[in-house]
């Protein structure tokens, strides 16, 4: 199947200073194509990311650490991030891409 580039994006960093808390890192968007995640080689802590905030606090999802290859979530879907269980500090980069509904023409 032919999938088409994103016609946006952007990008955003987030910083955690409160262990065992989550915060919704990008909600529910339509025509997102995907995201990348990743924490910067200078961060001193990364970050876990997760689809709810219950699964951040409770220490599930995917840990992303300082340096390491970026994630790639292919989804629409809200992202929810904090620290890594045991920190009070994190920071995490994300980079969406968009292809709203109709196409980047407006349906042309």
């Amino acid at each position: 199947m032919f999938a088409r580039s994103a016609h946006d994006w952007t990008a955003n960093t987030f910083s955690f200073s409160v262990a065992n808390t989550g915060i919704m890192l990008v909600g529910r968007q339509t025509g997102r194509t995907g995201l990348w995640i990743y924490s910067p080689v200078g961060a001193a802590q990364g970050g876990v990311v997760a689809p709810t905030e219950g699964e951040v606090i409770q220490g599930n999802g995917a840990t992303i650490l300082p340096g390491a290859a970026p994630l790639w979530f292919p989804t629409e879907a809200p992202v929810w991030g904090g620290p890594i269980t045991g920190q009070s500090t994190g920071q995490l980069v994300i980079v969406s891409f968009i292809d709203p509904p109709g196409g980047s023409l407006g349906g042309q």
